[in-house]
């Protein structure tokens, strides 16, 4: 995927997270929604980004991406891809991946679930938590509701 486009889906995934719980309406019980949303989506693009870096890929995606017109074949590996991500639309950032980054790629793909939880949290302040009460400041944006009519009786203070 690319270091950048890795980051964007994250953000994306993570933003919505929340949105998406609460309009599906999921029953009460599936709490652990989240958490798999998480998992899935964090560990599915850490283990297609190592497996990119560690050059598995190199024989079968990279000719594809290489054969796309606006790339030219500046792809030379799946180190390089995962660097200069920002290929794909037309953007070559020039970084030549040596031997020194691979520390500094680690610790990208290990800030993966760092990354999704901030964003989640952000988006639970955005749209609500998981409680009914927790509305989130989505709410200012909302049009007003009516309020039901009351059929009761208006109460009268006691009297002492």
């Amino acid at each position: 995927m690319g270091f950048i486009t890795s980051f964007l889906i994250i953000t994306f995934c993570a933003f919505w997270v929340y949105h998406i719980y609460h309009n599906w309406a999921l029953p009460r019980g599936h709490e652990a929604f989240v958490a798999w949303y998480a998992f899935i989506v964090v560990a599915g693009l850490m283990i297609f980004d190592l497996l990119m870096y560690i050059g598995l890929f190199d024989t079968s995606l990279i000719p594809l991406l290489n054969s796309l017109p606006w790339v030219n074949g500046n792809i030379v590996n799946g180190k390089d891809f995962l660097w200069n991500s920002g290929i794909l639309i037309g953007i070559d950032f020039g970084i030549v991946p040596t031997q020194n980054m691979d520390m500094i790629a680690f610790f990208i793909l290990i800030s993966y679930p760092m990354w999704f939880k901030w964003f989640s949290n952000g988006s639970a302040m955005l749209w609500g938590g998981s409680e009914p009460y927790q509305q989130g400041q989505w709410w200012v944006y909302k049009p007003t509701k009516k309020p039901k009519k009351d059929d009761k009786v208006a109460l009268t203070p006691k009297e002492t």
